[in-house]
Order: C-alpha cells, then structure tokens, then sequence
C-alpha cells in the first residue's frame, strides 16, 4: 500500500480513498488476465468503461474527457503496455 501514497491518504483531502484504489485494482485484474502487471495501451479503453464509482469515466457523458485520457496515455506511451500506476 506505500505505493499509493501519493495518491491516498487516511486525511480527508486524500485523493483516492482506499475503497477508489481497490476497485480499480478488481477492474486492472480483470483486464489484465494474464497477470503481466501491464496491458496493451489500446486496452485502456476497456478499462475506463469498467471503472464504477468516483473513478466512473462515462465515454457518453464525460466524451471529451475520456477521449483525452485514452489519448493521453497512447501518446505517452507510444502504443506500448501500460502499467497499474500509468494509469492509476
């Protein structure tokens, strides 16, 4: 869990709450069913559409901004794999 200590925190301004880091664990082990610890950039999509809750990104409310994020991480990672905390 250290590793997430940027992200959470037991303080009330924490980013992500211990519940939000744990969802998107149980969505990350579904996707990457081959437990590489890294998925395919073009998976990412997959991946934010599992997301429920305060990490929810709706691709038809929230469009501009999900297409930003799966664009972000294409051109960062120049059609690579991707990690857990890439995306995170």
């Amino acid at each position: 869990m250290e590793n997430f200590s940027l992200f959470y925190s037991s303080e009330e301004d924490a980013l992500l709450s211990y519940a939000d880091i744990r969802n998107f664990q149980y969505v990350w082990n579904m996707v990457d069913q081959e437990q590489k610890r890294t998925i395919p950039v073009e998976r990412v999509k997959f991946l934010l559409r599992l997301l429920k809750g305060r990490l929810e990104v709706n691709p038809e409310t929230d469009r501009i901004l999900f297409k930003h994020m799966c664009y972000e991480m294409e051109r960062l990672h120049n059609g690579e794999e991707v990690s857990f905390h890439d995306v995170l």
